[in-house]
C-alpha cells in the first residue's frame, strides 16, 4: 500500500465526495479514533472519513481501492480487541459511520425496522418504543455502540438467551463491497431462501469482508411484565441446575440469567460508587434472573416458586426479587458495574469465551488451578451470560519484581484460555478477534477452516485494503 501521506490526488479526491464536514485530520479529534476505550493499544490514523450516506461511503471505498489503502471501519469505538484502530504507521484511513444514523423504514405490523449503520443500539431500542415494540440486543456500551459495529463483531449481550445475538436478529444488510460497489438486501421477510445468505459472510466478519451501510432487523413486542430477582448461591454448579429449572418451569420466559462470582462483586462494591447487595454476606456466586410475560403476577409466582423448591434442596442461599423498577434497576447495575470495576481496578489481560454450558462448573476449578500454578499475586474476575456459557474473564492483581510483562500477559491468557479450548469451548464468545487475537485463532482453528476464511477474504478484497491484518493473518 501507498503511504497516506503521498496520496494527495487520493486526498483531494475524498474531500470532494465527502466535504470538508466529512474529513478528521486534526490531531485533537483524531484522538477519539486512535484511542480505545478499553486497553493499552493505539492506533495512527492520521485521517478520519465521515461520509454522509451510503453513497458517499462507496465512492470512499472505491477511491481507496484504486490507490490501494486500508479502510478501517469505525462504529462506536467500544471493541476490545483493537478491531477499530488504524496501523500505527499512518498509512490507513478511519472511515466512520457516525453521520449516517437515521431510520429508514419502519413497519410496526411486520415488526422490523432498517436503519442506518451509524444508528446506536439503544437508540433503535427507544425508537422501536415509540411503537411499542423493542429491539432487544442489550450490553453495556449499547448507548454508544453502532449497530454496525454491532453485527461487524456479531456483538451477544445480557438478552441473548432468549432473543438470540446479533446475527439472530438481522434480516438483512446493504454493504458496500472493497471494489466499491454496494450490496443491498435489505428486505424485511422472515423466510428467504433464495441462494445463498449472503449476509451471514459479513456479521461476525469485522469489517474485514466489506463496509456495513444499512441493515434491516426484527423487532418484537414489548414485554408488558418482567420479573427480576438476584439469588444468592453456593457455586457455580448450582448456578447451572437453577438455570435448568428456571427454563424448565418458566415456559419459555426466562429471559436473562447472568452469572456473577463473588470476587468480581466484591471488587465492584469497593470501587463502583452506587454499586451495593442486598445480601448481608456476598456468597461464592450470585445470578440476576428476569422473566418476561404479560402478567407480572403469573412471572413473580413462577419465580417465587422455583426459587423456594431450589432453597429446600440447598441450591439457592437466599434471594431478593425486585419489588420495584428502582430495585430491579440497583440489581442490574450490580451486574452492569462489573467491566466498570475491572477497569478501575487496571486489569493485566482480559478474554471472552465460551464453553458448554454444563461444563461451567469444571472450567472455572480448571482456571483457579491453572492461574494458581502460575502466580500467586493475580485473581480472575469471573462474570458472564450463563444461559449461553458465555464467561467474561478479566485477570486483576500486581506483578512481581522483574516479571516481563509480555511473557507476564502470555502465561496469564493461557490459564484462561487453555482450559476453554481443552473443554470444547471458544477462546472468543461475543468480541471478536480484532487484531489481538489474531494469533491465536490461527493457533486454535482448523487448517480447513483457515483456508476458507483466506479463500473468502481474497475473493471479496483481494487487494487486502479492508481492515487490514484483523482477523486474519496475512
Amino acid at each position: 500500500m501507498l503511504a497516506l501521506a503521498a496520496n494527495r490526488p487520493l486526498l483531494d479526491a475524498l474531500r470532494s465526495v465527502v466535504g470538508e464536514q466529512g474529513l478528521v485530520s486534526d490531531a485533537p479529534r483524531l484522538q477519539r479514533y486512535n484511542t480505545p476505550l478499553w486497553g493499552d493499544g493505539h492506533g495512527g490514523a492520521q485521517l478520519v472519513l465521515r461520509p454522509a450516506n451510503s453513497t458517499q461511503t462507496a465512492e470512499c471505498v472505491r477511491l481507496c481501492s484504486q490507490y490501494r489503502v486500508g479502510i478501517v471501519p469505525f462504529g462506536g469505538g467500544t471493541g476490545f480487541l483493537g478491531g477499530q484502530l488504524a496501523a500505527r504507521d499512518g498509512s490507513e484511513i478511519v472511515l466512520s459511520l457516525e453521520r449516517m444514523s437515521s431510520v429508514r423504514t419502519v413497519d410496526a405490523a411486520s415488526q422490523c425496522i432498517v436503519v442506518d449503520a451509524g444508528m446506536t443500539v439503544a437508540a433503535i431500542r427507544d425508537y422501536a418504543g415509540q411503537h411499542d415494540l423493542t429491539f432487544p440486543l442489550s450490553f453495556g456500551a449499547d448507548a454508544t455502540a453502532q449497530i454496525g459495529g454491532a453485527l461487524a463483531t456479531n456483538a451477544g449481550g445480557m438478552n441473548a438467551l432468549r432473543y438470540g445475538v446479533a446475527r439472530d436478529l438481522c434480516l438483512g444488510l446493504e454493504v458496500v463491497l472493497a471494489s466499491g460497489e454496494t450490496l443491498s438486501q435489505l428486505g424485511t421477510v422472515r423466510k428467504d431462501n433464495t441462494g445463498y445468505d449472503l449476509k451471514q459472510l459479513f456479521i461476525g466478519s469485522e469489517g474485514t469482508l466489506g463496509v456495513i451501510t444499512a441493515a434491516s432487523l426484527k423487532l418484537f413486542a414489548r414485554p408488558a411484565a418482567v420479573a427480576c430477582a438476584l439469588v444468592s448461591l453456593p457455586g457455580a454448579a448450582a448456578a447451572v441446575r437453577l438455570l435448568q429449572l428456571l427454563a424448565g418451569r418458566s415456559d419459555q420466559r426466562l429471559c436473562l440469567f447472568e452469572l456473577m462470582m463473588q470476587g468480581a462483586v466484591l471488587q465492584a462494591i469497593a470501587l463502583v460508587p452506587g454499586c451495593r447487595s442486598p445480601f448481608a454476606d456476598i456468597p461464592p456466586a450470585m445470578a440476576l434472573v428476569e422473566l418476561e410475560g404479560t402478567n407480572e403476577a403469573k412471572l413473580r409466582a413462577v419465580l417465587e416458586s422455583v426459587l423456594t423448591d431450589a432453597a429446600a434442596s440447598g441450591l439457592v442461599l437466599d434471594a431478593a426479587l425486585a419489588m420495584s423498577q428502582a430495585q430491579r434497576a440497583s440489581f442490574r447495575r450490580l451486574r452492569e458495574a462489573l467491566p466498570e470495576a475491572n477497569g478501575r481496578a487496571g486489569w493485566v489481560t482480559s478474554h471472552d469465551i465460551c464453553v458448554p454450558i454444563g461444563k461451567v462448573p469444571n472450567y472455572l476449578a480448571q482456571l483457579d488451578a491453572a492461574l494458581a500454578a502460575r502466580s500467586n499475586t493475580h485473581r480472575a474476575m469471573v462474570f458472564g451470560h450463563l444461559g449461553d456459557g458465555n464467561l467474561h474473564v478479566t485477570i486483576v492483581g500486581g506483578s512481581s519484581k522483574g516479571d516481563d510483562p509480555t511473557a507476564l500477559v502470555a502465561a496469564l491468557s493461557e490459564a484462561v484460555l487453555a482450559p476453554a479450548i481443552a473443554l470444547g469451548g471458544s477462546v472468543s464468545a461475543e468480541h471478536g478477534i480484532g487484531s489481538e487475537k489474531v494469533e491465536l485463532l490461527a493457533r486454535t482453528e482448523p487448517p480447513v477452516a483457515l483456508a476458507m476464511m483466506r479463500g473468502l477474504k481474497n475473493l471479496l478484497d483481494p487487494k487486502g485494503i479492508m481492515n487490514p491484518g484483523k482477523v486474519l493473518t496475512k
